[in-house]
């Protein structure tokens, strides 16, 4: 997926006024601010449903950018739960300044606040909260990361969880010590259970550390688990479909019908976490003339990959590089194809093409 960085990503940064008076305010403010925090309103955890109020109170006068930065001021001296309180703060300016905070302190607990903050209704807050997840790099925070880039419409969003997955994938190379792009795909079960195929071997993550279980039987596309974190799927070019019932010690190929094209490539796969028998899939063939892969649409099983059948009105004018089924909209398929995502309403045994 090609995203780029707008000069000015759309954040809590603003503007500082130039004029000597201004900056005057604000560190006065900061100064009042400070003071009184030191008192110790930071131990009795300031109610963040107050905040707001309260601040507005110190600087009523001020300039918009005052207060701003005063509420800024204040939620960079809050305790960590009292950050992960604030995200809960009926002002979105808040809610962003305690997201960055947690970020910047690379804050493990407040993890959960900023899974819940990739939904809030404020696209500004989403961006600052997955940023921040970026920063404090927990592996469970992987599916969402991966979620915002293909149901989020907002292309901030959309860019920092791409940014953020990349901190993630980073990381996990550092811990192997091979080089970044050696890491060809990480999964994060529901249940916790995290695996990364990096070159021809798939690592499990055990009490906080990677440990190697085995060769994979192809270089993965995409890797996608069961709920129980031992089922794996292994999504490969012209091998196709790989399974694993055992958490990658035994494998499997998958087969399909007499009807399904051949040679085939599986270029995403998804297992519905709510009903694992249930399974989508992207198939791809290679071009005779050019050499290209075409798309051959969404293929289904919902025998756990025993039989699988064509999606109808999937789409096949594009080739589906990742596929997505969010808990927040449990109707729809969603994909992401080289030239934009799409989403697919599920209505039974059938589908309806949306446009994302």
């Amino acid at each position: 997926m090609s995203i780029i960085k707008p000069d000015n990503r759309v954040g809590f940064s603003l503007p500082r006024a130039s004029a000597p008076r201004h900056k005057l305010i604000v560190w006065n403010m900061a100064l009042l601010v400070t003071l009184v925090l030191s008192l110790g309103l930071v131990a009795a955890q300031i109610d963040p449903g107050q905040m707001t109020a309260w601040v507005s109170t110190l600087v009523p006068a001020s300039p918009a950018f005052a207060q701003e930065e005063t509420i800024r001021g204040v939620t960079e001296q809050l305790s960590t739960p009292a950050l992960i309180a604030a995200m809960l703060d009926p002002d979105p300016g808040v809610r962003i300044s305690a997201a960055q905070a947690l970020g910047w302190r690379r804050a493990a607990e407040g993890t959960d606040a900023l899974l819940k903050a990739t939904y809030d209704p404020d696209a500004h807050v989403q961006e600052e909260a997955a940023a921040a997840l970026g920063d404090i790099g927990q592996i469970q925070a992987l599916p969402r990361l991966q979620a915002l880039q293909v149901v989020q419409g907002n292309s901030n969003v959309q860019l920092a969880a791409f940014e953020a997955e990349d901190q993630l994938i980073g990381r996990v190379a550092a811990a192997l010590k091979v080089p970044r792009s050696a890491v060809q795909a990480l999964a994060v079960a529901p249940n916790g259970v995290a695996y990364a195929a990096v070159s021809d071997d798939l690592y499990v993550l055990s009490d906080g550390a990677w440990q190697r279980m085995g060769y994979l039987p192809a270089s993965p596309n995409e890797l996608t688990l069961g709920p129980d974190g031992q089922t794996i799927y292994l999504a490969t070019d012209s091998p196709g479909l790989y399974r694993s019932k055992n958490g990658g010690k035994i494998w499997e190929h998958g087969t399909f019908d007499q009807n399904s094209p051949t040679p085939w490539t599986v270029t995403a796969a998804v297992i519905n976490p709510g009903n694992p028998q249930e399974i989508y899939i992207a198939l791809a063939s290679i071009g005779a003339e050019n050499g290209q892969e075409d798309s051959l649409g969404i293929f289904a099983s919902r025998d756990g990959g025993t039989t699988w059948q064509p999606v109808s009105k999937s789409p096949d004018w594009a080739v589906t590089r990742k596929l997505i089924l969010d808990p927040a909209t449990p109707g729809f398929l969603y994909g992401l194809t080289d030239a934009a995502p799409y989403r697919l309403a599920l209505t039974g045994d059938a589908m309806e093409f949306m446009s994302n």
